[in-house]
């Protein structure tokens, strides 16, 4: 089957919208867990990425902004854009090892699910298939 460069947009739309309904999911449902498991979660300490507020808004405020160049390049074929969603895949990887552990509802794990395997076939999509000739221009 090939894919059309309308169908490539509409994954990685669907990609996207994917990890923001799972960061919505995870605002509102926070409350909803048993206090006994919230207040044990709370007790843990903060991994070392959140220590310093300002380390992490830099951080993290810088990654949102490549990854918003991200999606912008890859809608619109761009070459450099390829790269920057693989490097950026890695960097959060590589941030999540050392994030510790993690509360979340089966609702927000299932959108970000979603997101990371739709991600996957962008990327694969991407570099191999015939929709990587539009990123060669």
């Amino acid at each position: 089957m090939l894919i059309t460069g309308a169908q490539f947009r509409i994954i990685l739309v669907l990609h996207v919208i994917a990890g923001v309904v799972g960061i919505g999911v995870g605002l509102f449902e926070s409350n909803g867990f048993p206090p006994a498991l919230a207040e044990a979660y709370a007790e843990l300490p903060d991994s070392w990425i959140f220590e310093g507020f300002w380390l992490s808004l830099c951080l993290f405020g810088l990654l949102f902004a490549v990854t918003i160049a991200e999606w912008i390049g890859l809608f619109l074929f761009k070459r450099w854009a390829r790269s920057l969603a693989c490097w950026t895949t890695v960097i959060f990887c590589l941030l999540l090892l050392f994030d510790g552990p993690v509360l979340m509802s089966s609702l927000e794990n299932t959108c970000y699910e979603i997101s990371n395997i739709l991600l996957g076939a962008v990327l694969a999509l991407a570099y191999c298939s015939p929709i990587s000739a539009r990123f060669e221009r």
